[in-house]
């Protein structure tokens, strides 16, 4: 059994719940649903998450054993926000590749923690360049603008 905290960022109310690695029926997702699975162990993503990834909008996936090679997956259209501090990263290169298919729409990505994150800034600086290029919606990585942070987000262009 997998728990996981999951909560409506409308109501920022948090609820505890249950997600087995053999659920056959997934929960019914909520529209707009933030989750977190920081502090479990993973080496991959469990299959309960991955049955409701078109509803969650920010991932939390802190402190556990996920690599560049967890980031296969398939699509994660609604997701925005994703913060996976503290795992076991070690190629900035092949996670942003990964990302920029199982993530298209993410705006915000924080993986500060991690092997492959340098700690000189100015090296930084050119890895921030590099995922804005390979994420076309990214805002903001490890909590530092990029140049895509000082325009609108495209939902206020209509």
């Amino acid at each position: 059994m997998v728990n996981a905290s999951v909560y409506s960022p409308r109501s920022r109310q948090i609820n505890s719940q249950s997600i087995t690695a053999n659920e056959s029926t997934p929960r019914k997702a909520v529209a707009g649903e933030a989750v977190s699975i920081s502090h479990r162990g993973f080496t991959c993503f469990p299959l309960p998450l991955l049955a409701i990834r078109g509803s969650i909008v920010s991932l939390r996936a802190n402190e556990n054993n996920l690599t560049e090679f967890s980031f296969k997956l398939p699509p994660f259209r609604s997701l925005k926000k994703l913060t996976i501090r503290k795992n076991q990263i070690k190629s900035f290169g092949r996670l942003i590749e990964n990302l920029s298919v199982s993530c298209p729409n993410l705006e915000d990505l924080s993986l500060e923690g991690n092997e492959c994150w340098p700690r000189d800034e100015s090296t930084q600086g050119l890895y921030r360049e590099a995922a804005a290029l390979m994420l076309k919606r990214l805002r903001y990585l490890n909590g530092v603008p990029t140049h895509r942070a000082c325009r609108p987000s495209p939902k206020f262009n209509k």
